[in-house]
């Protein structure tokens, strides 16, 4: 008999900040110019840490991500003696038409978030790996396929956390837009 062994949560919330259409196209183009990184898998990532760069452009959505970490934070059960802290924010950029984010891992934060400043019908799912999946390609079997996975539609607004454990990666643009997403790691400091 087959029994399951481990649950592990993420968290999900739409939030209330609006940004507009227009900075979005204007952030965009920033981070898809030729002063930014463009890695293998087809994203731009902006390079610097936007939380920290006074970015008034986004800053009533920067202090809404950081006081819903908070909500993450304790939905999650994380410790109670401890307070999260938003360490370091970024935006990534996947083109349209067939571009994908290769499997990521952040194991330097205690938890990372994604933000979706702009995912069209299609842009590509979120897909989560249980924190074991990596330990698995040393087995004398495989797992099936997607019984260590979860996949999420990705929706303007909508903002994702999970443990850094898990493993990640997004699943081809197939849309006729650009998938803008912030992206931050969390860790955190003691209540005092």
């Amino acid at each position: 008999m087959i029994e399951t062994m481990f649950t592990v949560n993420f968290f999900r919330k739409t939030l209330s900040t609006k940004v507009d259409k227009s900075l979005i196209s204007e952030l965009s183009t920033e981070v898809t110019g030729e002063k930014y990184n463009i890695d293998d898998g087809g994203a731009s990532s902006h390079p610097n840490n936007i939380a920290y760069q006074n970015e008034t452009r986004l800053e009533s959505l920067i202090n809404e991500i950081k006081t819903t970490t908070f909500e993450a934070w304790n939905e999650l059960e994380f410790r109670e003696d401890l307070s999260p802290v938003v360490s370091e924010m970024w935006m990534n950029v996947v083109y349209p038409k067939g571009e994908m984010r290769d499997q990521a891992h952040h194991s330097k934060y205690s938890m990372y978030g994604i933000y979706y400043l702009q995912a069209d019908e299609n842009c590509g799912d979120l897909v989560l790996h249980h924190p074991l999946d990596g330990m698995t390609r040393n087995l004398p079997y495989q797992p099936k396929p997607n019984l260590d996975r979860y996949k999420i539609k990705p929706k303007t607004g909508e903002l994702i956390v999970f443990p850094s454990s898990f493993v990640f990666n997004t699943k081809e643009n197939k849309s006729e837009s650009n998938r803008i997403t912030l992206e931050f790691g969390i860790n955190y400091k003691l209540k005092i």
